[in-house]
């Protein structure tokens, strides 16, 4: 239904020229293909919302498409190129004064280090998000934040500050 319900909005932000709508939407569906497989044409989806964004000047919504490519690309394996995908997401989010959209690439950017075995930038990362997140409310982010480290610290055997970490997320959560 939602599926069907989104295809439908795009039509008509198509036919009546609604860019914010359409990115909005076309990323719905290729979230919604995303959870399937990120196929070939789920890639092209996400670079299309990210056109769209970009040319109907929503800069948060730029950000927010920028980080959910990488964090697709980081899924593919496609490491380096999620990476040059988060520098521009990052960059692009410094400038904004919401800081949701720092957040959410801060954190998607983190774990593309994390998954690039970058150790050092990820918990840098990771720990500008907790501040920004605790700034702001955002509980879930704040947590997530304490639960990656909480993995970095056990892969260096760090059993003791890992269990610490990973104990003040479950009680956030």
């Amino acid at each position: 239904g939602a599926q069907t319900a989104a295809r439908h909005s795009l039509e008509l932000s198509r036919e009546t020229g609604d860019l914010h709508l359409q990115a909005w939407t076309l990323r719905a569906l290729a979230t919604i293909a995303a959870d399937e497989a990120l196929s070939d044409d789920v890639m092209q989806e996400y670079r299309e919302v990210t056109a769209l964004t970009e040319r109907s000047g929503d800069r948060g919504g730029h950000v927010w498409s920028l980080a959910t490519y990488a964090d697709s690309q980081r899924m593919r394996g496609e490491l380096d190129q999620a990476h040059a995908t988060c520098e521009r997401a990052n960059a692009e989010a410094k400038s904004l004064s919401d800081p949701q959209f720092a957040v959410y690439s801060g954190f998607t950017c983190a774990l593309v280090a994390v998954d690039r075995g970058e150790a050092v930038t990820a918990t840098a990362a990771l720990q500008t998000v907790m501040r920004q997140a605790a700034s702001m409310g955002n509980d879930i982010y704040l947590n997530n934040a304490r639960m990656m480290l909480a993995q970095l610290d056990m892969d260096e055997r760090h059993w003791d500050a890992g269990r610490d970490k990973l104990r003040e997320a479950s009680r956030g959560f």
